[in-house]
């Protein structure tokens, strides 16, 4: 991940995108960053998952909701197919 990739959704932009995510399903949030995102889609009521793993070794939740580093968005694509 290049340094430019490295910002967190902060809890305001997750509460405007809350009622668009689906709430009947175990949401992975994959790109742990600094280890805010779990914990705002948590206090917002989601059942969440959100580790320190990598993405693209891993298969997680029901469900894929994260703000992936963009420098690395055809591999995240190419994996979400």
């Amino acid at each position: 991940m290049v340094k430019h990739d490295d910002y967190m959704t902060p809890f305001s932009a997750w509460e405007d995108v809350s009622a668009y995510i689906p709430r009947h399903l175990t949401l992975w949030e994959a790109f742990y960053g600094d280890g805010t995102a779990g914990a705002h889609l948590a206090e917002l009521g989601f059942d969440v998952i959100h580790e320190d793993v990598d993405f693209f070794e891993h298969d997680l939740g029901e469900c894929v909701v994260t703000n992936p580093p963009f420098s690395e968005l055809p591999r995240v694509l190419a994996r979400l197919r």
